[in-house]
């Protein structure tokens, strides 16, 4: 796992989940949905998903939940090593008046490679990976177990960095090279397995408000060549691209943002 310290601490984890209350994190969470829906559609009911470094944000998804809500109910695992993560997300489910949502969601404090691990074979119908696909280091072993867990006919849906290349920043965040920042206007280029920072914005779209005390992570930079070889060498179907050709447009429910994703379906 790449460094996740501002997640344990729960003044700047509270921050960071106030800070995720912006209209691009709920619609990506709601375009999640969306694509998991259009590619479960023909799975027997009830589905399990597993939503792998889930944070704070239990109020997310609602296409997906009023599914998984009707009978026969899912079963929706809320994955995060941070217990103080978990602990906003009860809270959130609460402050949102969605506690009914927790009567389907089994809570794990566990890393996210470990929790594919506890898990029976040919078990998952879907996973999430919302932002957290480049916190992990080795994906020949996530590639393996995703493989392994998934039913035949089941997706993994993750956000994804487009490309090689960073910009300095954007709305929300300042971008870091080999643990520095570099001037606005100019980009940086990753090779596959290199790490790069991200420094987050007091206030989406305001770079002048300052950085959120202590808001600082890494990730790590995943070549499509390397996703392409590991998805034949674990036998997945891949898409990597803008998750509205991945999606019929009727059933988009007019999201008009642009994000690009990985799909990795088990045949």
């Amino acid at each position: 796992m790449t460094n996740q310290k501002m997640f344990f601490d729960e003044k700047i984890a509270r921050l960071f989940a106030t800070h995720e209350e912006n209209y691009k994190h709920i619609g990506v969470a709601d375009l999640i949905a969306r694509v998991l829906i259009s590619k479960l559609k023909d799975m027997p009911k009830p589905w399990h998903i597993a939503d792998l470094g889930a944070g704070a944000h239990i109020d997310r998804y609602d296409p997906l939940f009023e599914i998984m809500m009707t009978e026969p109910r899912g079963k929706y695992d809320h994955v995060d090593i941070s217990p103080v993560m978990i602990s906003l997300a009860k809270e959130t489910a609460k402050k949102k008046f969605i506690e009914n949502r927790l009567e389907i969601v089994e809570f794990f404090e566990i890393e996210a490679i470990e929790y594919l691990k506890s898990q029976p074979d040919l078990s998952l119908d879907g996973i999430i990976m919302k932002y957290t696909f480049e916190d992990i280091h080795d994906i020949d072993e996530l590639f393996a177990l995703v493989s392994q867990k998934l039913k035949k006919g089941g997706v993994l849906v993750a956000t994804m960095q487009p490309s090689d290349v960073i910009p300095s920043s954007k709305s929300n965040a300042r971008f870091l090279y080999k643990g520095e920042e570099f001037p606005e206007g100019e980009t940086r280029t990753l090779v596959d397995g290199e790490e790069w920072g991200i420094k987050f914005f007091n206030k989406t779209g305001e770079p002048d408000s300052g950085y959120l005390e202590g808001g600082e992570t890494t990730k790590v930079y995943h070549s499509p060549d390397k996703i392409t070889e590991l998805a034949k060498k674990h036998v997945l179907e891949h898409y990597m691209g803008n998750w509205k050709d991945a999606v019929p447009r009727e059933e988009q429910g007019g999201n008009g943002l642009d994000q690009t994703i990985l799909l990795l379906e088990k045949k």
